[in-house]
């Protein structure tokens, strides 16, 4: 994986509509790991491809490969000279984009958030306030414990072209975990599997430590999640969200 940049000891949270999917996160302790095309986001996985100036540069940042790889003389020379053909840089251009997205494809990500009150994901994410918050604390020895946090600017993150096929990490630092300004008020943090595809995926049953219901959450569903956590090996706290009274906000507390 990439080296971890941001530790975090708070809680993490995921909110859900309340259907039979995040009935068996509760049930089965598994969680659904998507891909990137998924997300809601239509400039997820986009990037700024910094592009070679001329077939020159190209050739100059092949070299040391071309040298490395092909031993014949004869073999190099007629490899250089294809890269100075007319045409060449757009090729090289596309190669490197198909790679990127190809590697886009491979990799399955959770996201979570470092807040529970939050009006605008409870209306997004949690079916209008219907649905609950699922409140993960995670200790070191837990596969979450590698979660990245999102860093939110107005730019698109820039990769190079010569490096992105051999710095796999850095690529995955700045485009999985950038996003633009607009979405900053999520506080969003994601764990990404590397050669995954998406799917349910474990996670230890112990680090499901609370459960919040929205503040239009039906007696249904509390009265389902009040029976089920009964069924597990340790405790999960209940919360319930609240109008606030005098502001814009909510209130999350015990149930």
């Amino acid at each position: 994986m990439f080296e971890r940049k941001t530790e975090y000891r708070g809680k993490f949270y995921i909110y859900k509509r309340f259907d039979e999917k995040t009935k068996s996160i509760i049930k089965d302790s598994k969680i659904f790991y998507s891909n990137i095309s998924m997300f809601n986001d239509p400039f997820e996985g986009k990037i700024k491809l910094i592009k070679p100036n001329s077939n020159t540069e190209i050739e100059n940042y092949m070299k040391p490969t071309v040298d490395k790889k092909l031993n014949n003389r004869k073999e190099k020379r007629e490899f250089m000279k294809k890269i100075k053909k007319k045409g060449l840089k757009d090729e090289f251009i596309n190669e490197v984009q198909g790679k990127i997205q190809s590697f886009f494809k491979s990799n399955a990500i959770l996201c979570l958030s470092e807040t529970r009150d939050n009006i605008l994901m409870y209306s997004h994410y949690a079916d209008s306030h219907k649905g609950i918050c699922l409140e993960f604390t995670i200790l070191e020895e837990d596969k979450l414990y590698e979660a990245e946090k999102i860093n939110y600017q107005s730019t698109l993150p820039a990769v190079h072209a010569f490096k992105s096929d051999g710095d796999i990490d850095k690529l995955v630092e700045q485009v999985y975990f950038t996003k633009a300004k607009e979405w900053e008020y999520e506080k969003e943090w994601r764990h990404v599997l590397t050669d995954e595809e998406s799917g349910l995926k474990e996670f230890r049953p112990e680090c499901l430590t609370g459960i919040i219901f929205g503040c239009r959450s039906s007696q249904e569903t509390i009265a389902w999640v009040s029976q089920e956590i009964k069924n597990k090996g340790h405790k999960i706290e209940l919360y319930q969200a609240i109008l606030k009274e005098d502001e814009f906000g909510l209130h999350v507390v015990s149930y």
